[in-house]
C-alpha cells in the first residue's frame, strides 16, 4: 500500500511478515532521498521520508521491506527525517510524521505507544535494534528520539480501524491534517482547522449528503478550507476557504 507522494525506488526486499509499527531515522543530510535509494550501491531505502517542511515521500510500498534497519525490516515500516541528529524535528515534520502514524493506525492497527525494543509494537527508533539492526545507536539522536511522543500527541490516542477512515489529507503548510470518516465527519489535527460537518448522519450533523452517497476523499484548499467528495453522485462539499464552482452541492 502507498501513502504520501509515491516515488518508488528499486532497493527493497520481500513482503513484510508483520506490521508492528514505525521506526524513526535521521537522514544526516538535507534533500529528498529517491536518487540515493535508487542507486544500487547505496544498498539502502526507507518506507518514507519527511522533509523539514512536512512533505511526505513514500519510496517503498508498505507491504514490502525497505532496507532501513537490518533485522527490523520485515516487521516495522521506516521513516527517514531530513536534517541532522543535533537538530530537532520541525513542527511541520512532527505533523508529517503524525499523518503517517495516523494512517498506520488506520491500516495496520499500530498502537499509539512508544516502542523501545525489537518486537514491541508502536513508534520505535533505529538504535533500539542494536547490532542486529545495523548497529546505529545514535540514530535518530536523543533529541528526535524524545520527540516521538510529540508525534503521538497529535494522533488519536485510541486505535483507529481501517474501516473508520476514508482518507487523510495534509494542510498546504504541512503542519496539520484532516481525517475523513465514512459517514462524512471531518476531524482536524495540528494547524488544520475544522470548518463544518458534511453528513447529518455523522457526529457533525451539519448538511445532509445526497441519499445513497458516501464520503470517499478529502482535498485541501490553499485558502484554508477543504473539499469532501462523495460517491456515486460525485457531489462536492466545500468548507472554510474552499470554494465550490461546480453543480453538485
Amino acid at each position: 500500500m502507498k501513502f504520501g507522494t509515491y516515488l518508488p525506488v528499486p532497493n527493497h526486499g520481500g513482503p513484510m511478515s508483520a506490521h508492528l509499527g514505525l521506526v524513526l531515522h535521521v537522514q544526516e543530510g538535507n534533500g529528498g532521498l529517491q536518487g540515493w535509494f535508487s542507486n544500487p550501491e547505496s544498498d539502502a531505502s526507507s518506507t518514507w521520508w519527511v522533509s523539514k517542511t512536512g512533505e511526505i515521500q513514500n519510496y517503498v510500498d508498505t507491504e514490502l521491506q525497505a532496507w532501513a534497519q537490518g533485522a527490523g525490516n520485515a516487521t516495522y515500516n521506516s521513516v527517514e527525517t531530513e536534517g541532522f541528529t543535533n537538530e530537532p524535528l520541525t513542527t511541520a515534520q512532527i505533523s508529517g510524521l503524525a499523518q503517517i502514524y495516523a494512517w498506520g493506525m488506520s491500516v495496520y492497527h499500530w498502537p499509539a505507544t512508544l516502542s523501545e525494543a525489537p518486537g514491541a509494537a508502536g513508534f520505535g527508533w533505529h538504535g533500539m535494534g542494536g547490532m542486529a539492526w545495523g548497529n546505529h545507536p545514535g540514530c535518530p539522536g536523543d533529541i528526535r528520539r524524545a520527540q516521538r511522543q510529540l508525534v503521538l500527541d497529535e494522533v488519536h490516542q485510541a486505535p483507529i480501524s481501517e474501516e473508520d477512515v476514508m482518507d487523510i489529507a495534509g494542510t498546504p503548510s504541512g503542519a496539520g491534517y484532516y481525517i475523513l470518516k465514512p459517514d462524512g465527519a471531518v476531524e482536524a489535527f495540528g494547524d488544520a482547522v475544522y470548518k463544518g460537518g458534511v453528513n447529518n448522519a455523522g457526529q457533525n450533523q451539519a448538511s445532509a449528503m445526497i441519499p445513497g452517497d458516501t464520503a470517499t476523499s478529502i482535498s485541501v484548499s490553499e485558502q484554508g478550507g477543504y473539499w469532501v467528495i462523495c460517491a456515486p453522485s460525485g457531489a462536492v462539499y466545500a468548507f472554510g476557504g474552499a470554494k465550490h464552482y461546480g453543480n453538485a452541492v
